[in-house]
């Protein structure tokens, strides 16, 4: 009870008392003592209640901060109905009010935030318990006043929202599947996720699919969707630009603070069905600070009530669809076929062109130098719709292969520019990796491996992580749509090899030779014309053909020339011209000796002669003081290399001989080359070598620690296991007791070349092959490719727990090989190739299998079978080959079933082949027909 109470009711008292002693008579002083009284209580109230009032502030914080929550909740609930009925409010009074309201809801957070972190301190409670009490009251009167405001609002004629008018949408061709995909995404009921990812390079339509939803959305009636939001993101957006563009879209109000705007879209939001498109997301966006609730998708909130929240978003890059949570929910939006694009490119030059036979002829091949790319065929399509003249569009053809889009549509390049966006937002290591891919020939496929070999040669990546570097570059190349996984064909898979999108690669093109005004870089292409001698003056890298050197002079100067790559032969007379190349690729072009010009180029860190037939190494090499990097694998005659050359290439940190030596009866090079890197302490983080006896690999094993062996080609090894040989390397007697007298390679002899990433076996009488590590991981670890050719003795395989990471495998002229079972063990396998083995008649001999678990293939994608006169099935059993994309079939006369499961939803399987042998399989029902795509190439 207050103080005021207790002495009022003390007067009472008094009063009562007072007025019956005077009836008595006696001591009419006494009625005095209630005035007196009186004044006290009235002292003592005015002392006491500010005292009380302030002591109690800290016992009644909370309630008071959690009433001012509840006021200013309240008083936004207002704001938001009032902004419905009059967004302009045109009154001073309804201006002011509006101020008022977002300085409260300021001020509000602030002691919300002040109260939640200021701990157990009283003098902190009585001062934010004193602010709330303090804007509690003017909450108080801004609800009466904003009630006030929404009676009068509500009395006048309100506008009525715009609805923006259905217009008919363009033709998408080649969208019909995608459609279908985000449809059954807005309208499946049952699902729990409610985010999809649409993803793809620019200009490949995303905002035209998302836009078909938002223009169409009568179509998704039954869902009663009520509100269909389409927001742009765009480059730099924030959770504060979202919630502006969402406010617009919904006439919200829109307040300077992002929290409080959150809690204005939320309330609008929480309990409606919508579906919300986002264009062109760039980055990581917190869907929830924006004010979106959740969860998404179908959200219950009473037993027989739910809401429906969807969200869609497009991006370029599908590293975003992994950053908001969706990287399984997502759609790859790729670019049109052939039939398609020229549909849409029709459509934007007009008809009258397209019936011009002439004409449409060129308007296809215009179309088809797009490569499906529908802001390409829209843009250069409506550029020459105009244009009637033959000579014109063969003019637009040649520009356009050479990346001069502004001389074909008159404008300032914007199909470019949108497209280098995301090559600008790269680090410059990445970009110039990036740039490095355009110099290979337009559609052709790209070796990962070549990739990250001239990356290193290039200096723009370290040699000794260069694999697991190299392969998380292209990796993110790919998620960002600045390359595409490559073709599955008779050379090349989609996990082996990447593709440069026609576009892209003359917007590379674009970039490195400034904006298509200079001729820096000359990649590699059968259309382009040999440029005259003075043009090369300006050249810096260069992918040349033989008609460019056909025209070559030996006094022609490159001064400026710093990369070289030629796949046919040339004169090398005018090499020594080449003063500043640092960069010099000749694989494949066959040279029959050593190229001695070349010795000349001292600033020369990468040289790649690998597959020429040359004997032998010239010993000028050693002027080229600053190489780094030599490649000379694959020559089969190298017999070789003089005295200390390779010592006396101080900064050499790569030598590649793999299956160099090979052809020849002993590679006589081997014994000195290494007896010279362990006596020169030789540091190479790459060695490639073929050997030829268990001694030579001991010798390895002694360079271990400054030489790393990652190729290894055993030749013509005929160093068996025999008694003493198998006791010293710790195996049991008994494992080979039943059969000494085969010849047997046991691969625990490699066990200490832990990083050896190739092996090859050739030219070897052995009849056993062993490879059995301790456990999954303990033998061969690091064993990407393995080649067994012309073991014509070869009969059996063990393999267990060894080379689990093995990709490829070859099998090449084990003549007495029936089968090849162990493969199946590879559970990384995605290359398959058995060829000219006459005795083979399966892949996989289910009897050799029954007592062994497999792991079925399950990454297997290119399968080869040539020259196998006795193959009359892959295996008994069916498998489901879930990645496999490509086989080959050739000469194998007696192979009639090729036992796949059935398939849902997959492409179908390129098969090159026979038409004889299609014919037959598929009357035979030995082949799904239904399940392959034949090409009769054979």
């Amino acid at each position: 009870m207050k103080l005021q109470g207790f002495c009022l009711w003390l007067l009472s008292l008094r009063v009562h008392g007072g007025a019956r002693r005077t009836a008595e008579g006696r001591d009419m002083p006494l009625i005095v003592v209630p005035v007196l009284l009186g004044i006290l209580v009235v002292f003592i109230t005015k002392l006491w209640d500010p005292i009380a009032e302030y002591v109690g502030y800290p016992l009644d914080v909370r309630r008071r901060v959690e009433d001012l929550q509840d006021a200013v909740q309240r008083l936004r609930s207002i704001q938001a109905d009032l902004h419905r009925l009059d967004p302009r409010p045109s009154s001073e009074q309804g201006k002011g009010w509006v101020q008022s309201v977002q300085n409260l809801c300021l001020k509000e957070e602030k002691i919300k935030t002040g109260y939640d972190g200021c701990g157990l301190n009283y003098l902190s409670y009585c001062y934010f318990s004193k602010q709330a009490d303090k804007e509690m009251k003017k909450a108080t009167d801004l609800i009466v006043t904003g009630k006030e405001l929404l009676k009068e609002a509500q009395a006048k004629p309100h506008p009525v929202r715009d609805v923006p008018p259905q217009h008919p949408q363009d033709q998408l061709w080649g969208m019909d599947s995608y459609k279908k995909k985000v449809r059954d995404f807005i309208q499946d009921t049952n699902t729990k996720s409610g985010l999809l990812g649409i993803w793809g390079m620019a200009g490949v339509g995303k905002t035209s699919l998302v836009k078909l939803f938002r223009d169409s959305s009568a179509e998704y009636a039954p869902l009663d969707f009520d509100h269909v939001l389409f927001v742009r993101a765009g480059r730099g957006c924030t959770v504060g630009d979202t919630q502006k563009a969402i406010a617009a879209s919904m006439r919200l109000p829109v307040v300077p603070d992002e929290t409080s705007q959150e809690g204005i879209i939320y309330n609008h939001f929480k309990d409606k069905n919508f579906l919300l498109l986002i264009d062109d997301l760039w980055g990581y966006l917190e869907l929830k600070d924006v004010g979106i609730p959740m969860p998404l998708g179908i959200a219950p909130v009473l037993p027989l009530q739910e809401y429906r929240r969807k969200v869609v978003f497009t991006t370029r890059s599908k590293h975003v669809c992994g950053q908001m949570g969706c990287a399984e929910n997502s759609i790859r939006l790729e670019c049109l076929n052939q039939d398609d694009a020229r549909k849409l490119f029709e459509d934007k030059v007009g008809k009258e062109i397209i019936k011009d036979t002439q004409l449409g002829m060129l308007a296809r091949e215009l179309a088809d130098e797009c490569g499906g790319l529908a802001m390409a065929l829209c843009t250069i399509g409506q550029a020459m719709s105009t244009k009637k003249d033959p000579k014109e569009w063969r003019s637009a053809i040649n520009l356009l292969k050479k990346s001069k889009l502004l001389e074909i549509t008159n404008t300032d390049e914007e199909l470019f520019e949108r497209l280098k966006f995301d090559y600008d937002k790269m680090t410059e290591n990445r970009k110039k990796c990036f740039l490095m891919c355009s110099l290979w020939a337009e559609d052709k496929n790209i070796p990962k491996e070549k990739l990250i070999e001239w990356w290193v040669g290039l200096g723009f990546l370290d040699a000794s992580d260069s694999v697991n570097e190299g392969y998380f570059i292209i990796n993110g190349l790919v998620d960002a749509s600045m390359l595409e996984k490559g073709d599955n064909g008779l050379d090349s898979t989609e996990n082996s090899h990447v593709k440069m999108h026609k576009m892209i690669r003359k917007m590379a093109l674009w970039i490195v030779n400034d904006r298509g005004h200079q001729n820096i870089w000359l990649p590699h292409s059968v259309h382009r014309l040999a440029f005259s001698e003075e043009k090369w003056s300006k050249v810096e890298r260069a992918w040349i053909s033989t008609a460019d050197t056909s025209r070559w002079s030996s006094s022609i100067r490159c001064p400026h020339l710093v990369m070289l790559v030629a796949r046919q032969p040339f004169s090398l007379e005018s090499a020594p011209n080449f003063e500043d190349i640092t960069f010099l690729d000749l694989e494949g072009i066959n040279l029959v000796k050593f190229p001695s010009e070349i010795c000349g180029l001292d600033r020369l860190q990468y040289l790649n002669l690998s597959a020429s037939e040359f004997d032998g190494l010239h010993e000028d090499l050693t002027k080229l003081s600053n190489l780094k990097y030599l490649h000379i694998r694959g020559i089969g005659g190298l017999q070789t290399i003089p005295k200390d050359l390779i010592s006396q290439l101080k900064k050499l940190q790569l030598l590649d001989l793999f299956c160099s030596g090979a052809t020849s009866h002993k590679v006589q090079y081997l014994t000195s080359l290494l007896e010279e890197l362990e006596s020169k302490t030789i540091n190479l983080l790459y060695f490639g070598i073929t050997v030829h006896t268990r001694a030579d690999i001991e010798q390895l094993e002694k360079l271990f620690s400054s030489v790393c062996t990652q190729a290894l080609c055993m030749d013509q090894f005929e160093d068996f296991f025999h008694e003493r040989a198998l006791a010293r390397m710790s195996l049991r007697r008994c494992e080979f007791e039943d059969e000494r007298h085969l010849k047997k390679i046991d691969l625990r002899l490699l066990s200490c070349l832990e990083n050896m990433r190739e092996l090859a076996i050739t030219k070897s009488s052995v009849q056993v092959l062993v490879a059995e590590g301790h456990n999954e991981y303990g033998l061969l670890p690091n064993l990407g490719f393995l080649e067994l050719r012309n073991l014509s003795k070869l009969q059996a395989v063990t393999w267990k727990n060894a080379g689990l990471d093995i990709r490829v495998v070859v099998i090449n002229r084990c003549t007495k090989l029936r089968h090849a079972t162990w493969v199946r063990h590879l559970q990384r396998l995605e290359e398959l190739t058995i060829s000219e083995c006459p005795e083979l008649k399966q892949v996989i001999n289910n009897a050799e299998e029954a007592h062994q678990a497999g792991v079925s293939f399950c990454k297997l994608r290119k399968l080869k079978l040539e020259l196998l006169p006795e193959l009359f099935n892959i295996s008994e059993q069916d498998f489901p080959f879930k990645e496999l994309s490509y086989v080959r079939v050739a000469d194998c006369e007696k192979l009639k079933f090729i036992k796949i499961q059935q398939r849902i939803n997959q492409k179908k399987i390129r098969i090159d082949c026979n038409i004889g042998w299609w014919t037959s399989s598929v009357e035979n029902q030995g082949i799904a027909s239904s399940l392959f795509d034949p090409r009769f190439c054979l």
